[in-house]
């Protein structure tokens, strides 16, 4: 008898999963694999700075940028390199865990044995007025590309003495918006300088908190902090988004923290462009599908991975919350609880009754921060630098050696490496 198994979602946990599953079960497991997502490629999300920010004066250069960050599905049915895996693009509007039926906006009904909910969260915009209208979130590539393309035109505008300068407002001093700020510094002023276009520009990184990259150690982030000030940026701690209009930003200073804002009272900052960097939140319709979820929305599931309740139902990345701890939202941890889930799903598979608890581990963070530069951190460890850039290239490296085959996985991290070179 053929088990089925359905992945929703083709991020990190999804692709990680599938990719597993495809390399490990064997012919006699009689194991069918549908990975389900509404996008027709898979994105790697940490190098989509690379895209918003590359080669703003260059037209036609979409296409290399986009071959460094993205594995495209094979629309004739199959996951590209691993032929047993079937994909079908498509968008979930219900799950049935009891029926074990998937419903879709196309109508179809998708039937399974065991379900897999990668889907990951969505970007958090905290209520707040005017963000989902007038700011891009940096979370997909159609946005990296709306963004590469509104910052290319205001250069343009100036190259043409209509506009005497580039504002820009990112929200949100994590990693995201850190990487962004300092490669579109990077970018402004290259363009600037090889296309002389005459044009002040101006990068306010605004945060909530009392420093950027407040996960790093004291170290790390102060290396961060003077590495964007060298380019240029200027940055906005203990402040608060009030509202995203058109054309300002509307903050005021967080009162619980005296003396780190640079606002004393409320206060518009001009923005041509906002970029929205501020995080993500569970998706409402895990709670309307009637999953069972904790406070903050996300599924609950057992150390197992399985979903609290069942037997028969998985979740990863970052749709996950496993009892009792909070998991941490990043790619190399998705990737890990996705082979943690294949892993359990094969021994479920074959008969096995115990399963193995997910244990999250501690990963080196390598942030960007524009040219051959970065800050990397493992544990009280900080590497700054091109030797810090020359590790982040290496997680790269990592991660698709994790999800390709290992000459293209090779050829794919090369192609991106070239092109992303000539941004950095």
């Amino acid at each position: 008898m053929t088990s089925r198994v359905v992945i929703i979602g083709g991020g990190f946990a999804g692709l990680s999963t599938a990719v597993h599953l495809s390399r490990h079960t064997k012919p006699g497991d009689n194991v069918e694999i549908l990975l389900i997502d509404r996008q027709p490629e898979h994105v790697y999300l940490p190098l989509i700075y690379e895209v918003a920010s590359g080669g703003l004066m260059e037209a036609g250069k979409e296409h290399s940028l986009k071959q460094g960050v993205s594995l495209t599905f094979d629309l004739d049915g199959y996951l590209t390199d691993y032929k047993n895996v079937r994909f079908r693009q498509g968008e979930v509007t219900d799950v049935d865990t009891e029926k074990k039926i998937i419903k879709l906006s196309s109508g179809a009904d998708i039937k399974f044995d065991f379900l897999v909910m990668a889907m990951g969260a969505v970007s958090n915009t905290f209520g707040i007025d005017g963000v989902e209208k007038n700011a891009i979130s940096l979370t997909s590539l159609d946005n990296a590309l709306k963004i590469r393309k509104k910052c290319a035109n205001l250069m343009t505008e100036c190259e043409r003495k209509l506009r005497p300068g580039v504002n820009m407002v990112v929200v949100g001093g994590g990693p995201n918006g850190v990487e962004v700020a300092s490669e579109m510094a990077k970018a402004l002023e290259d363009a600037k300088r090889e296309c002389d276009v005459v044009c002040d520009w101006k990068i306010t990184i605004v945060d909530a908190g009392p420093k950027i990259l407040s996960h790093l150690n004291s170290m790390g982030s102060w290396i961060a902090n003077r590495r964007l000030k060298k380019l240029g940026v200027t940055i906005a701690p203990g402040t608060f988004v009030k509202a995203v209009k058109p054309t300002t930003v509307l903050v005021e200073r967080n009162a619980k923290l005296e003396h780190v804002s640079p606002f004393e009272k409320p206060t518009r900052i001009k923005s041509d462009l906002t970029i929205w960097a501020a995080g993500v939140a569970s998706r409402p319709e895990w709670t309307a599908w009637g999953l069972p979820t904790d406070e903050r929305g996300y599924i609950k599931a057992l150390p197992t991975l399985q979903m609290f309740g069942t037997n028969h139902v998985f979740v990863a990345g970052d749709s996950a919350s496993i009892i009792g701890r909070r998991m941490q939202q990043r790619a190399p941890e998705a990737m890990d609880q996705g082979k943690s889930v294949a892993e359990n799903l094969i021994r479920v598979i074959r008969g096995q009754s115990i399963l193995r608890a997910h244990h999250d581990r501690v990963w080196p963070f390598a942030i960007p921060l524009g040219g051959a530069n970065a800050v990397s951190s493992f544990g009280p460890v900080t590497i700054f630098g091109i030797v810090g850039y020359a590790l982040r290239k290496a997680i790269d490296l990592r991660y698709f050696l994790g999800v390709l085959p290992v000459t293209r996985a090779i050829s794919v991290w090369w192609h991106g490496g070239r092109a992303y070179m000539k941004n950095d």
